[in-house]
């Protein structure tokens, strides 16, 4: 009898389709899809409340009747109906896993109402609910790996590769447009140099740590300007700067996000931190981003960039008021800031590895499931 080849296959359930869910899973897998033959189903949070419980419930058990996946994976997915959906591939012999990216355990009290509506004490008793009926759950970091462990001393918790490394743009005609968008800036900014910093309203306390160090240089140098894609640029810095501050909005989209980032053509990627438990249980991701668009980058002396600097020589590190200095010493020297974005594409090629992540997350599944 001809037997038929099934290829593998993954379901995700996602909070939204962000960057949490393209750099964790769907770039992996793409980059691994020829040499694993894996194929990955996905389904949002706002796509399951429209499609609705009972309706997906049948389109789930009619797609398991086909073959059942590797697992589900319910990346920061809790509603709606998290828990049913669980209880539901559980009893059709599928493995369930919670993936977690961020500390939202402990979330900082100044992270802004948004987050903190959005992830209330309701729901985070459902975030607990979930993570308990699950099998097991996926982290994002090591460090992330260990709080979740040792919240949940009883249950499997596993550190994953995720953030996976792609170079903007590729060589399709957006691309080309976005190389000539960036070719275009490049020309009309001569005689100027410009600092960034890109994020969603949560990171606006981060940005915040470094505001009075970016003040001080840009009076240090006429010619410098200040970006922020994604988030509002500081009062204090639009107040004194005026027309050399600009900002651009946020946008779901995250491939419409880079390529903006890409067409941006910073001098300086900037990632400062607040130096806590929440941030140190971050990924890297800014750095990859950064790089990804051809941007250098200098970020705060503590983990998640830390060993990144010391270690590769990829990340320009400062912390207090060494930001301004550090900064100035980059701005004045573009083979240096070459030679940077030089490692970091290199390490980047090699840690940050799209197809050895997702191989990475299978065998970490199966080594789960055996247990």
């Amino acid at each position: 009898m001809l037997k038929i080849h099934r290829p593998k296959q993954l379901w995700v359930f996602t909070e939204h389709r962000n960057a949490t869910f393209i750099i964790n899973f769907m770039l992996p897998q793409q980059a691994a899809a020829l040499e694993l033959d894996l194929h990955l189903e996905s389904w949002s949070s706002e796509e399951v409340s429209n499609i609705g419980l009972e309706a997906m419930t049948a389109v789930l058990r009619s797609k398991a009747n086909g073959a059942l996946p590797e697992a589900a994976i319910f990346s920061r997915f809790v509603r709606p109906h998290g828990q049913a959906l669980m209880a539901l591939c559980q009893s059709l012999g599928i493995a369930t896993f919670f993936h977690l990216d961020d500390l939202l355990q402990q979330l900082p009290a100044d992270i802004g109402p948004k987050y903190a509506a959005t992830y209330s004490e309701a729901y985070m008793a459902e975030l607990h609910q979930c993570i308990l009926v699950s099998d097991g759950v996926l982290a994002s970091t090591p460090v992330l790996a260990a709080d979740l462990q040792a919240r949940y001393p009883h249950h499997h918790v596993k550190a994953i590769l995720g953030v996976c490394y792609a170079p903007v743009p590729s060589w399709t005609v957006p691309g080309v447009r976005s190389r000539l968008a960036r070719l275009k800036r490049r020309l009309t900014t001569i005689g100027t140099q410009t600092l960034g910093y890109m994020g969603s309203s949560s990171h606006i306390r981060d940005l915040a740590t470094a505001t009075p160090q970016i003040a001080e240089l840009m009076r240090q140098r006429p010619n410098l300007k200040f970006e922020t894609l994604g988030l509002p640029a500081p009062d204090a810095l639009q107040n004194e700067f005026g027309d050399r501050v600009r900002q651009y909005g946020y946008s779901r989209n995250y491939a419409g996000f880079l390529t903006m980032l890409y067409e941006l053509n910073w001098d300086l990627g900037l990632a400062p931190l607040v130096q806590d438990d929440f941030n140190r249980a971050k990924t890297a991701t800014k750095f990859v981003e950064y790089t990804a668009c051809g941007i250098p980058t200098l970020a705060e002396d503590v983990e998640p960039y830390a060993h990144i600097g010391r270690e590769h020589d990829a990340i320009a590190l400062a912390t207090g008021g060494a930001w301004t200095q550090v900064a100035a010493e980059l701005l004045s020297n573009p083979s240096r800031r070459h030679q940077r974005l030089e490692h970091a594409r290199a390490l980047c090629q090699s840690t940050f590895d799209g197809s050895a992540a997702i191989e990475h997350m299978l065998a970490t599944i199966e080594q789960l499931t055996e247990k």
